[in-house]
């Protein structure tokens, strides 16, 4: 099944492909390749599909991570979208359906959203305007380089700390133009 999808993926709808049996072998071809996003299935030899996207992620970053299962529980995708995959697929829809457009275009949402939101980022921590995510209750969720020198402190200790606290004087200000 993986050999045909990524064959069919390759020559169907011009995406470069690679395909292995189990994690490990999966984890020689990321050591081997740059990948743009990884299509697993749950079930496989060796650890699951969601133990593999715990693995990439410690050694490989955030790559876009879609699970392709045949074991379509609830169960299952519950358990997959709080482990954090970006998109969940039963593999009946892409076989009997012949449904690889459906899986081509959710790689490419996938890689595409994961790209945005990297260009973002570079924005916002290049920017020499303060910027921070703030949680309705004025917990920093997150700060840019400028908003962590106007505060004095450095970006992580920003993060859970309180708007009010940080910036006495402005911080109720700001939280409720945010608001």
């Amino acid at each position: 099944f993986a050999e045909m999808t990524a064959e069919t993926l390759t020559e169907d709808h011009r995406m470069e492909s690679d395909w292995a049996t189990g994690a490990e072998a999966a984890m020689g071809v990321l050591a081997d390749a740059e990948i743009d996003c990884i299509v697993s299935d749950y079930e496989m030899p060796g650890p699951n599909g969601l133990e593999l996207m715990e693995t990439v992620r410690a050694e490989h970053g955030d790559v876009p991570f879609i699970l392709l299962t045949g074991r379509g529980t609830e169960e299952v995708a519950s358990e997959a979208i709080s482990a954090g995959v970006d998109d969940y697929i039963l593999k009946l829809e892409v076989v009997e359906d012949q449904q690889h457009q459906q899986l081509a275009n959710r790689i490419t949402s996938a890689v595409d959203q994961q790209r945005t939101q990297q260009r973002y980022e570079l924005l916002v921590d290049n920017t020499p305007d303060v910027v921070a995510q703030v949680a309705c209750d004025g917990e920093i969720v997150a700060a840019n380089p400028a908003m962590a020198d106007l505060a004095g402190v450095d970006r992580e200790s920003l993060r859970g700390a309180s708007l009010l606290e940080q910036f006495p004087e402005t911080g109720e200000s700001w939280l409720t133009a945010g608001q």
